[in-house]
């Protein structure tokens, strides 16, 4: 399917919107205190992913941050939990 000049048209509003409002992206992350605690944390990866972006949206990356365990983790349909004895997955209800 083609673009025709109406559809250009009509998503060029939005487009203008977006980049008007969402303003400019900063360089760097706010200078708080709960932003330097959180750059302080070790991360705990292989040395071939060092350096390299991570997911922050996905259920495992606490593991990544919090040693050696994160608590509870939602895995849906599942709540998986773990200490020093065991791993515990719970499906939620």
């Amino acid at each position: 399917m083609k673009p025709t000049l109406t559809r250009l048209l009509f998503k060029l509003p939005f487009v203008f919107l977006v980049l008007v409002l969402a303003g400019p992206f900063a360089d760097h992350p706010p200078e708080t205190e709960s932003v330097r605690k959180l750059f302080s944390k070790n991360v705990f990866l292989e040395p071939a992913v060092q350096g390299r972006p991570l997911p922050t949206n996905d259920w495992w990356t606490t593991l990544l941050a919090q040693s050696p365990f994160p608590g509870r983790m939602y895995a849906y349909p599942f709540t998986v939990s773990a200490d020093a004895s065991a791993v515990m997955a719970v499906p939620l209800k």
